[in-house]
């Protein structure tokens, strides 16, 4: 009968000791998974930022250009208005030139006439 009773303590033992190897195992599992989900959140984290990195970058050349390009028509305008404003004053004064040329040549017109008569 004592070994009966031996044998079936030796039973419970041995399922005791199967279900804390068990837990142990799958607690071991768990801290596993949730170290390979830490790391694989940890890389997520890291590539989300470089991508944000590489996006701001982008980000800032394309409003480099933008600013770039409005400053290059900004001069362009600048570099026509003058070029207009040139034109219109060498036109003027050319105008001006021709005006007092032609009154010089009307004046001695008029007064090889009256000098005539």
């Amino acid at each position: 009968m004592r070994q009966v009773y031996k044998e079936r303590e030796k039973a419970v033992l041995y399922k005791q000791n199967v279900r804390e190897n068990e837990k142990v195992a799958l607690q071991k599992e768990r801290d596993e998974l949730d170290n390979a989900i830490k790391v694989y959140n940890e890389k997520c984290e890291v590539l989300k930022a470089q991508v944000e990195v590489r996006l701001k970058k982008h980000q800032d050349d394309l409003l480099y250009q933008i600013e770039n390009k409005k400053q290059m028509q900004l001069k362009e305008t600048q570099d026509n208005l003058l070029n207009e404003r040139s034109a219109a004053m060498w036109e003027a004064q050319f105008t001006k030139t021709l005006k007092e040329q032609h009154d010089i040549h009307k004046k001695r017109v008029i007064f090889n006439l009256c000098n005539f008569f």
